[in-house]
């Protein structure tokens, strides 16, 4: 039987305050999970996925979400052919996260496709195709990345996204509850 611990770290003002889960699951043939809910983080606060609770692995960070265009996004509304084609524009939602390689001995690169973003009625929007910034980070690094997602309803009706992060490598899963 192997255990797991993960932690995040939640980032107010100049505190820090940590909280534990644990998942345990057995190395039989048959693998048991145990169903476990993360307290939701906020704009800018980190989180942190650690091994028995101690080792930090890598963190999540979600930094920006809104439709400030980024200079890629900008373009890509003003070419013809850009990433945004055909897109309603009123509907697509930019999100900007920062993701660190605490301490994994692989590059790290948290990929768009384990993000999952909702509307306030949990409804999935669809991650474009468009990602800026896609970099693999070793030990002791960071990056930011942009992905954009096409919501079920214009961004202005939005009163409180959801992004969810479920990492299916490393493993992990972070849940953000955002204002708008």
């Amino acid at each position: 039987m192997t255990e797991t611990e993960y932690y995040k770290s939640r980032l107010e003002t100049k505190e820090t305050t940590e909280t534990t889960t644990t998942e345990t699951t057995s190395s039989s043939s048959s693998s048991k999970k145990t169903n476990k809910k993360h307290e939701a983080l906020g704009l800018g606060e980190e989180y942190i996925l650690a091994k028995n609770g101690t080792e930090k692995m890598y963190s999540i960070t979600i930094d920006e979400v809104g439709q400030n265009w980024n200079q890629f996004a900008t373009e890509q509304m003003d070419y013809e052919e850009g990433a945004f084609k055909g897109l309603d524009k009123n509907k697509i939602l930019q999100i900007k996260y920062t993701y660190k390689n605490y301490g994994l001995e692989e590059p790290f690169l948290a990929n768009s496709q384990y993000l999952t973003v909702y509307d306030q009625n949990g409804k999935a929007g669809q991650l474009t195709n468009a990602q800026d910034g896609q970099n693999e980070v070793t030990e002791g690094k960071s990056s930011d990345s942009t992905v954009w997602a096409v919501m079920p309803e214009n961004v202005s009706d939005i009163t409180k996204v959801s992004v969810e992060f479920k990492d299916t490598i490393v493993g992990g899963e972070s849940f953000f509850e955002i204002p708008m």
